[in-house]
């Protein structure tokens, strides 16, 4: 059985175990999901329960746009021009929080320029802007810190550089 937080539990199997004693489910849950495994009994075995608690992980996404070319894996864009990156939380949690994080690329190491906390729109999305005064190279991405209901998660990093 599945219950979804704040659901109605719903029987999501009934089978027989396999040889070793297991029962494979594939479920999707959309958010925290308490999973309870129900055991009928048999000659040998009395009935029993156990139950589970999954929160489900989001899935987060980084876009970066306004550049005025790409060289390989970089975004470019000129000294002084804002870099838009837009960031979703997948499934939508509106009036949450997504935090952004840029980084640049300092003596072979990364170093944190930026970052700032923006508050969820109903879309699903936020978009903030970042501008550089200084050329380099850059890297940038959104984190989801998580809510009772899930797991949090960050977006892999997209890269860019800030030319004359």
């Amino acid at each position: 059985y599945a219950t979804p937080y704040g659901g109605t539990r719903t029987l999501l199997a009934e089978e027989a175990v396999d040889a070793s004693g297991d029962l494979s489910v594939t479920v999707k849950p959309k958010k925290r999901t308490t999973f309870t495994a129900e055991w009928a009994g048999d000659d040998t075995n009395e009935p029993s329960s156990m139950s589970q608690v999954v929160r489900v992980r989001v899935i987060t996404a980084t876009k970066i746009s306004g550049n005025y070319a790409v060289s390989g894996k970089y975004k470019l864009f000129h000294l002084g021009r804002a870099v838009k990156q837009t960031g979703t939380v997948v499934p939508n949690h509106a009036r949450s929080y997504l935090q952004f994080v840029a980084q640049r690329r300092v003596s072979g190491g990364w170093r944190t320029t930026a970052t700032g906390r923006f508050r969820i729109r109903s879309n699903g999305s936020v978009s903030a802007y970042f501008t550089s005064g200084q050329r380099g190279t850059y890297r940038s991405r959104n984190v989801f810190a998580g809510d009772a209901d899930h797991l949090g998660d960050a977006s892999p990093w997209r890269y860019f550089k800030v030319t004359s």
